[in-house]
């Protein structure tokens, strides 16, 4: 007796074909190595923009240090621009100690930041009482620091006096990046504004 047409039918179980999970391994692999490469452009871009913060910071610190030999010849009744420029047209190529100012003027003066070499290279220092870092363009062994770690970082540090009320600070950085150097230029005029 028959109870009703049951319908048998046969199942296909053959699978993907290997064209089809070669074509999937494929676009895979795109994916993947687009993937790569954008994180390796992501970490590079990321070293390049944390070099370019310390050279800014560099370069504003720089012109810091000069207004504050200016602020500190106020405060202390000498002259305005003591110990920055003395007499029109002249040029102090100047650099610091960052335990405590030291203004030196660099001899030879170099014409520019590629001409000055380890007059101009900033080192880092590590107090040894509270274990903060700070950057100087000074070398050697200082009181309560360790010893100096060179960076890849220089500064040269120019004032000209422009008349008898302003000077001209100009802070220059120059930094390596893969083998490439890199450049950065701030400046600032200085008043007499008292």
């Amino acid at each position: 007796m028959n109870c009703g047409n049951k319908v048998q039918t046969k199942l296909d179980a053959s699978g993907f074909t290997l064209v089809e999970v070669m074509i999937a391994v494929a676009v895979l692999s795109i994916g993947l190595l687009g993937a790569a490469n954008l994180i390796t452009y992501n970490i590079s871009n990321s070293a390049k923009a944390i070099n370019k913060t310390i050279a800014t910071n560099l370069a504003q610190e720089g012109i810091e240090l000069a207004r504050n030999i200016r602020d500190t010849n106020w405060f202390s009744g000498s002259s305005w621009d003591n110990n920055l420029v003395q007499g029109l047209g002249n040029i102090r190529r100047i650099k610091f100690f960052c335990g405590g100012l030291i203004n030196q003027n660099i001899n030879p003066a170099p014409a520019n930041i590629d001409a000055c070499g380890a007059a101009c290279r900033v080192y880092t220092y590590i107090k040894i009482s509270d274990g903060s870092k700070c950057y100087s363009d000074d070398f050697g062994n200082r009181a309560g620091y360790n010893a100096p770690q060179a960076t890849d970082f220089y500064r040269l540090i120019i004032l000209d006096k422009l008349d008898a009320n302003s000077i001209l600070a100009t802070a220059n950085i120059k930094w390596l990046e893969r083998g490439d150097a890199r450049y950065l230029t701030t400046q600032e005029i200085l008043y007499n504004w008292r």
